[in-house]
């Protein structure tokens, strides 16, 4: 049994297999020879951003890195320490030899061999919504974003120490630049857009997504949406 608080105050997240570390748990358990050679350093895991720099790195260097942002998705990362837990790796039974470097969101992070070009530098690591909470501009405190795709997400920044919702919002890393960390709250819904291709594929009602717009302002009030 897993305290919610406790996993809650450490991470800024709940128990859930939408992150990383449940999944890498019921891979060891489904398959035991994986978490084996886990343990033996032939296996590593990483985030899509791990994944992208590895494969783009020299085949002679690779680089298995990634930032506090990211990292703070797995349930793997303490977001105060803003290093991999000893407390957490243990109990997902993760070992810490396959997990990726964690580097600054900006500045030099490592230097990528493209296609015999030369080498290129990457000073920037950071994806998905804190990216659009950067790229927004959202950089003080109170500041937020909404992004509209496949869920609807809102994340808001909350300054430089992380803070507690009182509302079940989850608090993540939003980025680190140099030695300051800002961090941000999280809340989303998962279905959004995803639920208008829903109703094409599935239930038929519509032949084309574009003609979801076209039903919506059909209705006369919102009391079903």
């Amino acid at each position: 049994n897993v305290e919610e608080e406790w996993l809650r105050n450490k991470t800024g997240l709940c128990l859930d297999s939408y992150f990383s570390a449940p999944k890498l748990l019921w891979i060891f358990q489904q398959q035991p020879e994986i978490h084996e050679r886990a343990k033996l350093g032939q296996i590593l895991f990483g985030t899509t951003d791990s994944w992208v720099l590895w494969h783009l790195s020299d085949c002679t260097n690779r680089q298995h890195i990634t930032d506090p942002s990211t990292a703070s998705r797995t349930l793997l990362f303490d977001i105060n320490k803003l290093d991999w837990d000893d407390e957490l790796l243990t109990l997902f039974q993760v070992p810490r030899s396959m997990l990726p470097q964690i580097k600054p969101s900006a500045g030099h992070a490592c230097s990528i061999q493209l296609c015999n070009k030369g080498k290129f530098s990457v000073y920037g690591l950071l994806v998905d919504q804190q990216a659009s909470l950067f790229g927004q501009c959202c950089f003080d405190d109170g500041d937020m974003k909404c992004s509209f795709g496949t869920g609807s997400f809102i994340l808001m920044n909350v300054g430089v120490s992380p803070k507690s919702s009182k509302n079940g919002l989850l608090t993540t890393v939003a980025w680190k630049l140099g030695e300051k960390t800002t961090y941000a709250f999280d809340g989303g819904v998962f279905v959004t857009g995803a639920a208008v291709q829903w109703l094409k594929d599935n239930m038929g009602l519509i032949n084309s997504v574009s003609e979801s717009e076209q039903a919506a302002r059909c209705s006369k009030d919102c009391d079903v949406v």
